[in-house]
């Protein structure tokens, strides 16, 4: 295994960041409008913690009504 420096580490980091970000934008406006019934049945379904998805969908709501 090679050395990666402290650069290349916190570069892959500010990525890993990015990445998540913009997935936690991805799964709000896809469940933006789901009844928190079916929600819950979701997560169990695709494998997701409940309350990590509502996070979402709550942040998308709010992203949403900002002026």
């Amino acid at each position: 295994m090679t050395k990666r420096s402290f650069e290349e580490l916190v570069a892959a980091g500010v990525e890993l960041a990015r990445v998540e970000a913009e997935n936690r934008w991805k799964w709000g406006e896809k469940l933006a409008t789901m009844p928190d019934d079916l929600l819950k049945a979701y997560a169990e379904a695709v494998g997701q913690e409940y309350e990590t998805l509502k996070g979402y969908q709550t942040e998308s709501a709010q992203t949403r009504f900002k002026f």
